[in-house]
């Protein structure tokens, strides 16, 4: 299955809902954002999907996403 991440860019935090192929929400999964420059931040998702992770530079991220029984994306 392929991880589907819908994400909002807002001042330095990042946030959104994992969901997996068939629009199932993932929860427990490791959420990386990794800036252009800088330090990468970590989050995990909640039981709902939802992740919220800060950022101390704005700008274009990386975001990846890693969950057991799924392909990293």
């Amino acid at each position: 299955m392929v991880l589907a991440l819908i994400f909002a860019l807002v001042a330095s935090t990042v946030s959104g809902v994992v969901h997996d192929s068939s629009g199932a929400v993932v929860s427990g999964a490791a959420v990386i954002v990794r800036p252009a420059t800088g330090p990468e931040q970590h989050g995990t998702t909640g039981p709902d999907g939802k992740f919220s992770v800060e950022t101390p530079v704005t700008g274009d991220v990386t975001i990846i996403v890693r969950a057991g029984g799924f392909a990293e994306k």
